[in-house]
């Protein structure tokens, strides 16, 4: 293995990495999981930025290996690869539902709140 993916990982994307990125509800984040690598533990994940959790524009999919995680964030390598339209419906389609299910929670929150005083 060369920088941490095997061949048959590094055949299969380019050179162009993701660089650093810092995630948060504000920034870029990687979603979704699919192709998963079983010899490098690498796997397909695509790359959005985003707003207050909803994925505002496609970054694309690359192959993504997590390296370490410490308090400043992650350490990870990534590869681009071709865009899996399946996997990024998924991730947009997951994150949209997931933002949306937090501010349905906070909305009740604040209804039970202010209807209980």
């Amino acid at each position: 293995m060369t920088e941490g993916f095997c061949e048959k990982c590094r055949a299969g994307s380019t050179d162009e990495s993701s660089g650093s990125i810092k995630e948060g509800l504000f920034g870029h984040e990687f979603k979704g999981e699919a192709a998963k690598c079983p010899e490098c533990g690498s796997h397909v994940a695509v790359l959005w930025r985003q707003f207050a959790g909803f994925p505002v524009k496609l970054i694309g999919c690359y192959r993504y290996k997590l390296v370490g995680a410490h308090f400043g964030g992650v350490d990870f390598l990534s590869r681009r690869v071709p865009d899996d339209q399946a996997l990024i419906r998924r991730t947009r389609l997951n994150s949209i539902l997931f933002t949306l299910a937090i501010f349905a929670a906070i909305g009740v929150y604040e209804w039970w709140r202010r209807s209980h005083r």
